[in-house]
């Protein structure tokens, strides 16, 4: 289970989220959340919503392994956001 904490961590923060927005996008406890991280017994059936949070698979959440073309997705799916953002920012402007 310590791979796992260290491994949701280390995908929090390079997604830039502390943990309690993670926490409250989950809809749990900061502290729960935490004990996750530090390796405890993650109970009940999270790890659907905790990849959808850390915008990853499934597969890369348990085992650490990205799934290329999930991965390659998230990726361009990302940027397409960024894009939109940018844009709706300019339009606001004018």
């Amino acid at each position: 289970m310590k791979n796992l904490g260290k491994r949701i961590q280390t995908l929090r923060v390079n997604k830039g989220l502390t943990q309690k927005e993670v926490a409250e996008k989950l809809g749990i406890a900061a502290s729960t959340y935490r004990d996750w991280e530090y390796g405890k017994q993650i109970k009940g059936e999270p790890y659907l919503a905790l990849a959808q949070v850390l915008q990853v698979s499934l597969t890369e959440l348990i085992t650490g392994n990205a799934d290329l073309p999930t991965s390659k997705i998230m990726q361009e799916l990302r940027e397409i956001q960024r894009i939109v953002e940018s844009i709706q920012k300019n339009v606001v402007l004018m």
